[in-house]
Formats: C-alpha cells, structure tokens, sequence
C-alpha cells in the first residue's frame, strides 16, 4: 500500500467516526426531543395550559420518574401506563392533544372556536419546562407526592395509606404516603 492509499484510508476513517458519531448524538437528542414532547403533551392533558407556572407540570413528571423506579419501568412507559390523557381511545375528546408538535404549528384537529395564537406561547412553555426536566435541571416542588389525580382517585384509592393533599393552583390533588 502507498502512501497515497494511507492518507485516503486515514481520511476515509475519520469521516466514517463523523458520521458515526453525528448519527449517535443526533438519536440522543431526537430520544429526548420525544421524551419531553410526551411530558408536555400528558401535562397539558391532566392539568391545562397553566401548568407550568403553578408547578403543577414538574410535580407529575416527577410522579412519573417515581413510579417508574417503584415498578421498574422507563420513564416514556411509566408516562404511558401512568397518564390517562395519552391514553389513545377509538374516539379521544381531544384529538389535537397527540398532534401538539416541538414546532408549534396548530394541530390539524384544534378546535375552531379556539384560537391557538392564545395556546402557541404555553404550548412553547411546557415543551421548554419539560426540555428541562429531561435535562435533570427541574427541581421537584412536591418530593413526598407519589400519586395524583381527580375526583375519581379520592374513591378508589385507600385512605389509610393515602394522604391527599392539594397544592394552591393545582387542578390535580396529589397524594403521599401517610
């Protein structure tokens, strides 16, 4: 082989790692893209547009990164299993929810009477607090919480084992062990 060859197969080594390389953080980044489009659609869906200001967002993600340690699942099926909003039914009561995209645009199937001008900014808001929470940098505001949910929770779950308690401007009640 000459030395010609050698500077073609070095360069031909080092453009294969680039690429290679390239196509592993582009996955990481797309898995986490994902992950938090997931989050942001479950809270928008269990608690509304407001959220994230109220704290309520990164009390259930946090929920969701607990109970997928108690039942040994990852964090994207812990949210599926957990999360009745994702939940896909023949007919869902808010088709637009799974179509709510990284990019903003208005989902195909957003109601007419509502403007998305009013949701874009949330919408854009709960994607960034959930980017933060995938990054680990989202503190959690209720570290004693391991469950949450509306009325119906309050009756079927144990009330010697669950204390719930409702943080102010909560739509969810949460509830911890006693």
């Amino acid at each position: 082989m000459n030395r010609r060859d050698q500077h073609w197969m070095i360069i031909t080594a080092f453009a294969f790692a680039a690429i290679l390389i390239t196509m592993i953080c582009t996955s990481a980044r797309s898995a986490r893209t994902d992950m938090s489009i997931i989050l942001a659609r479950s809270c928008v869906g269990e608690a509304g547009w407001n959220a994230v200001e109220t704290g309520e967002c990164a009390s259930i993600w946090h929920i969701y990164l607990k109970r997928s340690r108690i039942g040994g699942l990852t964090l994207r099926r812990a949210t599926h299993v957990y999360s009745a909003a994702l939940k896909s039914h023949s007919t869902h009561r808010r088709p637009w929810l799974m179509q709510l995209s990284r990019d903003g645009l208005r989902p195909k199937e957003w109601p007419s009477r509502a403007s998305w001008k009013v949701y874009r900014d949330r919408w854009m808001l709960t994607v960034a607090e959930a980017d933060r929470f995938v990054a680990k940098q989202l503190d959690d505001p209720t570290p004693d919480a391991l469950h949450f949910g509306g009325w119906l929770d309050r009756h079927r779950l144990d009330k010697k084992v669950w204390e719930p308690y409702r943080p102010e401007g909560y739509r969810n009640t949460l509830y911890r062990r006693r």
